[in-house]
């Protein structure tokens, strides 16, 4: 039997992996969404800030391995739906919240989801984080058509 040594003692090996699963649910999605959700900030700023916080926390940083293991593990192939699931609801939320269609709200959550989570994956080369933050301005511009009150200098 494999076993994990913590600092909150020993654990075996089924016991790890529930414990990172509910970590990635509960720390990784659900406590993120409930501290937005109290910004007393109107949605597109409430998107705004979601997508700045996965940049400077590089909560995503692990996302393409968690989904590679999950093709082959049922559970955390659920956990993952789950989250999916809920990670989009939010944000399809935010959209339905700025007055788009439905339909709108839904595509723009998906783009907004996977480039995200895409991001990381197919881009073999490592940004800033200030390159990383100019792209989210322009992409949450484009996304929501909500101009952010910060200068930008022209892009090249």
């Amino acid at each position: 039997m494999v076993r994990f040594a913590t600092y909150g003692g020993v654990w075996n090996r089924e016991e790890f992996i529930s414990r990172l699963l509910e970590y990635r649910e509960t720390e990784l999605t659900d406590k993120i969404d409930a501290h937005l959700s109290h910004l007393h900030a109107k949605p597109a700023e409430q998107l705004l800030a979601l997508l700045k916080f996965i940049a400077e926390n590089e909560t995503n940083r692990y996302d393409s391995s968690v989904r590679a293991w999950a093709r082959t593990d049922e559970r955390v192939a659920t956990v993952v739906r789950r989250v999916d699931r809920k990670r989009l609801a939010y944000v399809r939320d935010l959209f339905l919240k700025m007055g788009f269609r439905a339909e709108e709200a839904g595509i723009r959550s998906r783009m907004s989801y996977f480039y995200v989570v895409g991001e990381r994956t197919a881009l073999a080369e490592e940004r800033t984080l200030e390159s990383r933050l100019e792209d989210i301005k322009l992409r949450h511009e484009l996304l929501t058509g909500w101009r952010a009150a910060v200068k930008r200098p022209p892009r090249s």
